[in-house]
C-alpha cells in the first residue's frame, strides 16, 4: 500500500457497481460530458454495451495478424520428450523394455498471460467521443491476444485528488488467471464509456460528497501531468500500463487509436 496514495481494490465491475450503489448522493455532472447519468452507468456496467463491444470486435481484426505476428509476450516452458538418447534415464521406461526410455527436456515457445493496466483518469477538456476511441483500442487489443491464445488480465484505475489527497482505486475487469473468455460487452463498457471514468470513478474516487468546486474542477480542472506516476503497486506483474489521458494527447486517438496501441504494446512488451 502507497501511504501517500492509498490503493483500493475493487474484485470485479460487479463488486464496483454494488459499491456505487451505496453512495449517498449523485453528483451534478453534465450528461454530454459524463456519457449519460449515474443510473445509465450502472446499467450498462451491469448489462454490457453490446455497440461498443462491436466496434472494438472490428478493429480487432486489423490489430490481430499484427499481434500474431509478433515474438513479444512470449515465455519459454521446458518439455519433457522421451526418446532413445537424451539427458536422463527413466528407469521405469527401461526397465519395461521401452526404446524410448530417456527423457529430453526441450524449451518450448507458448503464450504467456498479458497483464493490462488502464488509468483511466481524463482531462476533463478530452471529449467523450476521444475517450470511447482510446478505450476501443485499447479493448481491441486485448481481443486480439485472446484470440491469439493469451490470458488477459485488465485493471482500469481511477486517480482523483479530493481535499489534497489522492487515492488509486482499482477494478478488475478480466481475470486471466480464471481462464474465462473475455466478457466483451462490460470489458468495453469499462475500458471505452464515458461514464465509466465520468461517472462510476468519479463516484467512488469522491465518495458522492460533492461540492461546487469539485465539480467544477472535474468538468473543467482536469487531471495534472503528476498523476502519471500514480502506477498501482498491487495488481502483480504489469505488462501493458497506459497512463491518464491529457487534452495535449488526443491526436494519437483519432485515428482510432489503433497505431498508438500498438505502439505502447510492443515497446513495453518487448524481450
Amino acid at each position: 500500500m502507497n501511504a501517500e496514495c492509498p490503493e483500493i481494490f475493487y474484485s470485479s465491475l460487479s463488486a464496483l457497481v454494488e459499491h456505487v450503489k451505496g453512495l449517498p448522493g449523485e453528483a451534478s455532472l453534465r450528461d454530454e460530458w459524463s456519457g449519460g447519468d449515474l443510473n445509465d452507468g450502472i446499467r450498462l456496467a451491469t448489462y454490457g454495451w453490446p455497440e461498443g463491444a462491436a466496434m472494438a470486435a472490428d478493429r480487432a481484426v486489423s490489430i490481430a495478424g499484427r499481434i500474431c505476428e509478433s515474438t513479444t509476450a512470449q515465455a519459454l516452458i521446458t518439455e519433457i520428450q522421451a526418446d532413445v538418447t537424451g539427458a536422463a534415464l527413466d528407469v521405469g521406461a527401461y526397465l519395461a523394455g521401452e526404446p524410448e526410455c530417456w527423457i529430453n527436456f526441450v524449451p518450448q515457445e507458448c503464450a504467456r498471460g498479458v497483464h493490462i493496466v488502464a488509468n483511466l483518469s481524463t482531462s476533463a477538456g478530452v471529449s467523450p467521443d476521444t475517450i470511447t476511441k482510446r478505450g476501443i483500442a485499447t479493448a481491441a487489443l486485448a481481443i486480439a491476444l485472446q484470440s491469439a491464445g493469451y490470458a488477459i488480465t485488465i485493471d482500469v484505475i481511477g486517480t482523483y485528488k479530493v481535499a489534497k489527497q489522492s487515492t488509486i482505486h482499482s477494478v478488475r475487469v478480466a481475470d486471466g488467471e480464471s481462464g474465462s473468455v473475455l466478457d466483451l460487452d462490460r470489458i468495453v463498457f469499462a475500458l471505452a464509456h464515458p461514464s465509466m471514468p465520468r461517472r462510476l470513478m468519479f463516484a467512488v474516487c469522491c465518495k458522492s460528497k460533492q461540492t461546487d468546486k469539485m465539480i467544477f474542477w472535474a468538468e473543467r480542472g482536469g487531471i495534472t501531468s503528476s498523476q502519471d506516476a500514480f502506477r498501482p503497486l498491487e495488481l502483480g506483474t504489469i505488462d501493458l500500463w497506459l497512463g491518464p489521458a491529457h487534452l495535449d494527447q488526443v491526436e494519437r486517438w483519432q485515428d482510432g487509436g489503433e497505431a498508438w496501441i500498438l505502439s505502447e504494446y510492443e515497446r513495453q512488451t518487448r524481450a
